[in-house]
């Protein structure tokens, strides 16, 4: 059985073969990509060492996952409300809170004594604001 590590490297490998050829036929793409590039640069300048924690828990979201369409919105306008120092210290959280198991995890984490994390009926309270 192959590694997770040797396929998540096979398919970066593709990825990154197939983008010259891309971005020559659909200009669209490559400024995508460029933007792309871009924001990374940008986060790993903002969040320095956190940077990749960071970046994995971005990759772990999927399209697919109804709940992080329904959520994007308020976690963004959760986001424009904090500080830089905010900010810097939950990320992390807010990013996790897309998961759909996040109201079950937030319940072990905080009886495990865990402090800062978003409470699951703050976030359920700023998604039925926007929705007013």
């Amino acid at each position: 059985m192959l590694s997770s590590t040797f396929v998540d490297e096979f398919q970066h490998l593709l990825s990154c073969s197939a983008k010259p050829y891309v971005m020559r036929f659909y200009p669209q793409i490559a400024f995508a990509y460029a933007l792309e590039v871009v924001v990374e640069e940008g986060l790993a300048v903002d969040f320095g060492a956190g940077y990749n924690a960071i970046h994995e828990q971005y990759l772990m979201l999927s399209p697919e996952q109804p709940s992080l369409e329904e959520s994007i919105i308020s976690r963004v306008e959760l986001y424009d409300k904090w500080s830089k120092v905010q900010r810097q210290r939950q990320i992390g959280n807010l990013l996790e809170s897309f998961d759909p198991l996040y109201s079950f995890m937030y319940k072990i984490r905080t009886e495990g004594g865990e402090p800062g994390l978003l409470s699951p009926e703050e976030l359920d309270k700023i998604e039925d604001e926007e929705a007013v």
